[in-house]
């Protein structure tokens, strides 16, 4: 019977290295996973970090292109308005030239228009 007891004994023991050891790894899987979370943590705060300051940039250098950007559209608007203008005298001219083949007609009228000077 007290062999018995020892073996009981010995297995309660077992039982409780086993549980301990269990309840060991459990704990350093837990640490390893909290250390895997923080570094995903800071992974995403510094990602996000970057991508503030990249959105930042961005908005800064469009900042600086607005006046370049402004004044390029002012330019194109004068060029468009210069084309339009040589077009309009073009017509003019070749307007004039077919009614110098037409005594009987006038450029009175043309000729009041501003635009046209």
């Amino acid at each position: 019977m007290l062999y018995l007891s020892e073996l009981l004994a010995e297995k309660k023991a077992k039982n409780a290295a086993i549980k301990q050891r269990e309840a060991i790894e459990a704990f350093q899987r837990g640490r390893r996973l909290d250390a895997i979370e923080a570094q995903i943590k800071e992974r995403q705060r510094k990602l996000a970090e970057d991508q503030r300051n990249l959105l930042q940039q961005q908005a800064q250098a469009k900042a600086q292109n607005l006046p370049y950007e402004y004044y390029l559209a002012r330019k194109r608007l004068h060029m468009d308005h210069e084309a339009q203008r040589r077009q309009i005298s073009c017509v003019f001219v070749l307007l004039k030239r077919i009614l110098a083949c037409v005594p009987t007609l006038s450029l009175a009228p043309i000729e009041a228009y501003p635009a046209m000077r």
